[in-house]
């Protein structure tokens, strides 16, 4: 295309040795090139790479496009001034171990409101298909994109570049391979878990799911349990219970979201971990708080004694054990002094806390987990939790998915609803079922594969 139209790749100051080595996704054939002092960048000076993202006009990747490996001070340059639609982001042949992330402003130079995307090792990709949907209404607005992750040119000589490449090929030993959803239960996640009795998985649900959720979540708690089609209903009924946060049940038969949530490799790859390959689902529940809402005091937490076996929590030979687990998915970014609190450690404690403490005490003491939306907060119900009056306009939205051991369960009666079983995929009815502890199920070893562990 000439005149400078049609599919555009825009490349800062840099030596870039072969474009189809480095997976941009550009036709062998450019008709014109353009120059501009618009094109400014902060990067380092060698043209590493560490984010590629797609911009498109239109929803669902379709329209004029762009493809973005720089920062752009202003779309309008690129001929996508606040008509940006749908994005994905993938990694570049220099992502860093330690993340990148990308932020879309709502005005040039970086000004005015913004949208953060956060890409993490184990990430391959991340899509979003209609800004419009987004809690942040992004949609047609987009002035200005930053990309975050870079290492600064003062890192890089003349040496150490040339040796990065054999003539213009990139050495496979520089190349990231992405691992592409293999994980494992990392010493200092068990350490942490085992320290407060939870951990953060950031960024653990793709942006397209925690859109459709939400979509979700607005349809159906507009509805009453009447009008929801079943087996979702509420808890409790909202119209007994006005004031009680609102949690709509068995949201796995209502979307298939829902199911991809209870499978998610990064919260299985914790949960196999911590039941030892023996995992159950018990619940799948989308809840809602409002400013109307009621607080929730703490509850859970151990005080001495026995314990019980269907929330029982074990460390022994390097290995951590919980019989119990709660995987609450936040989908909407949660302000500090609002949403989950808990009293770190409380879940290997011989003694009740004290009458005072409680969900408003401050740190130490009580811990106020504030997630993002996309966020994981796993923990177990050993652990002494609550939450805070929610402050936002906007509903706060979370998904708790709720696990056990599938022999010792706090809830063994729960099976897959004759009734709408064919709402369920085969993998999920097993996730369900109850199971003996020297039994495997099909499911498990699928997963385990998936992430690339010994299933011995």
């Amino acid at each position: 295309v000439r005149n400078c139209q049609g599919q555009k790749l825009i490349l800062g100051p840099g030596f870039y040795p072969n474009i189809h080595d480095m997976i941009y996704n550009f036709k062998d054939t450019i008709s014109s090139i353009s120059f501009g002092s618009l094109l400014k960048t902060s990067g380092p000076e060698w043209g590493t790479v560490p984010l590629i993202v797609e911009c498109y006009e239109h929803a669902e990747f379709s329209g004029r496009n762009i493809t973005v490996l720089r920062d752009v001070p202003h779309t309008g340059a690129l001929g996508l001034h606040d008509s940006i639609s749908s994005v994905r982001i993938i990694k570049g042949p220099d992502f860093p171990p330690q993340g990148a992330e990308v932020t879309f402003f709502e005005h040039v130079d970086f000004e005015g409101s913004k949208l953060t995307i956060r890409m993490d090792a184990k990430d391959h990709k991340k899509e979003i298909p209609n800004f419009h949907y987004l809690p942040q209404q992004f949609n047609d607005v987009v002035s200005s994109i930053k990309i975050e992750g870079w290492s600064t040119s003062a890192e890089f000589t003349e040496m150490v570049f040339e040796d990065e490449f054999i003539g213009n090929r990139m050495r496979p030993e520089w190349r990231w391979e992405d691992p592409e959803g293999g994980g494992h239960w990392a010493e200092e996640e068990k350490w942490h878990f085992d320290l407060f009795g939870y951990i953060i998985l950031k960024q653990a649900i793709p942006v397209e799911d925690v859109q459709r959720m939400v979509e979700l979540a607005n349809r159906w708690h507009t509805l009453p349990d009447s009008e929801l089609a079943p087996p979702l209903r509420s808890y409790r009924n909202p119209i007994d219970h006005p004031t009680l946060p609102r949690s709509i049940v068995n949201a796995h038969y209502g979307d298939d979201v829902f199911q991809r949530l209870a499978l998610n490799c990064e919260i299985m790859r914790c949960v196999l971990a911590l039941t030892g390959n023996c995992p159950k689902l018990l619940a799948v529940s989308l809840t809602q708080n409002t400013k109307e809402s009621d607080d929730v005091g703490f509850h859970g937490g151990f005080t001495g004694g026995w314990r019980n076996p269907a929330n029982d929590y074990q460390v022994a030979d390097n290995k951590v054990f919980a019989t119990f687990l709660n995987a609450a998915v936040s989908l909407v970014d949660v302000p500090i002094g609002s949403g989950f609190v808990c009293v770190p450690g409380s879940h290997k404690s011989h003694f009740s806390k004290p009458p005072d403490v409680n969900i408003y005490s401050n740190s130490p003491f009580v811990v106020n987990v504030t997630p993002k939306a996309g966020d994981v907060v796993l923990f177990t119900e050993t652990l002494c939790h609550g939450a805070r009056r929610w402050t936002l306009e906007t509903p706060r939205l979370t998904v708790f998915v709720r696990y056990s051991t599938s022999y010792a369960s706090w809830s063994p009666e729960v099976q897959p609803i004759e009734e709408y079983r064919d709402k369920l995929s085969n993998d999920v009815c097993e996730l369900i079922q109850v199971a003996g502890f020297q039994h495997r199920k099909q499911i498990v070893n699928k997963l385990l594969t998936e992430m690339g562990t010994d299933l011995e």
